[in-house]
């Protein structure tokens, strides 16, 4: 049996992330049969005896209309390698033919995702989409600690992106998401992320450029077409200001 693997992170337990939850629904749909999603978090299930983190992240994927799948989140506190042993396990354990790996480069995403790379690839198609929420460079002098936080560099395999409209297009590109779902996705979400405003007064409507985004280190490299020209600009206006 061939299954797509997905494999993910709710990165963001209050505010989606505009785009996501129906570009997830879509890819889905592709092979609705023989695909499975993986919510992945570092976050602790339970503490004190409690799983409120379970309960929230489920809570937000409901609620935001994530399609639905797995919650995996950490068994034991001081487990470090919780995402790549639970990664490697899928991939053991289910044999896919493709895994879709979508994370931040806040934490240790691009590092545990190269390293599946290195250990799989041979065997199993992998694609890495690392959202570039941090810069690499230091935060400017002005901003303070509290708010400084130095991003994960991406390795040469994997894919930045600052919205799912860049997701979007690669696996259009590769085949993996139909012409329907990508014109979708131009004519619905792009349309809300062009019209985002700098200031954010409303936390619960889905964003795509948080205040402490910073992703100056975001390239863009599709061919530019008409369509996404709105997109390439607002990125570009967004990402390369502080």
């Amino acid at each position: 049996m061939s299954l797509l693997g997905k494999v993910s992170r709710a990165s963001d337990i209050t505010t989606p992330f505009a785009g996501m939850a129906p570009l997830y629904r879509l890819i889905l749909n592709q092979n609705i049969q023989d695909s499975r999603i993986v919510y992945l978090s570092n976050a602790p299930k339970e503490i004190a005896g409690l799983a409120a983190l379970e309960f929230s992240h489920k809570t937000f994927l409901g609620y935001n209309e994530f399609p639905p799948g797995t919650v995996a989140l950490r068994e034991n506190f001081s487990d470090k390698n919780h995402k790549i042993n639970y990664i490697r396990m899928l991939l053991e354990e289910q044999k896919p033919d493709l895994v879709i790996l979508i994370g931040d480069n806040g934490e240790r995403d691009p590092e545990i995702y190269h390293q599946i790379y290195n250990e799989y690839s041979s065997r199993t198609r992998i694609i890495s989409f690392i959202h570039q929420l941090y810069s690499t460079a230091e935060e400017p002098i002005f901003t303070p600690k509290f708010l400084s936080k130095v991003g994960a560099k991406i390795f040469k395999e994997q894919i930045g992106f600052a919205t799912p409209i860049e997701i979007a297009v690669e696996l259009r590109q590769q085949n993996l998401l139909d012409q329907k779902s990508y014109a979708w996705m131009i004519q619905n979400v792009a349309p809300y992320i062009i019209k985002e405003e700098k200031i954010k007064w409303d936390g619960l409507k889905p964003i795509s450029f948080p205040h402490f985004k910073w992703c100056n280190d975001f390239v863009w490299k599709w061919e530019m077409t008409h369509e996404l020209k709105p997109i390439y600009d607002k990125i570009m206006s967004s990402c390369y200001s502080k």
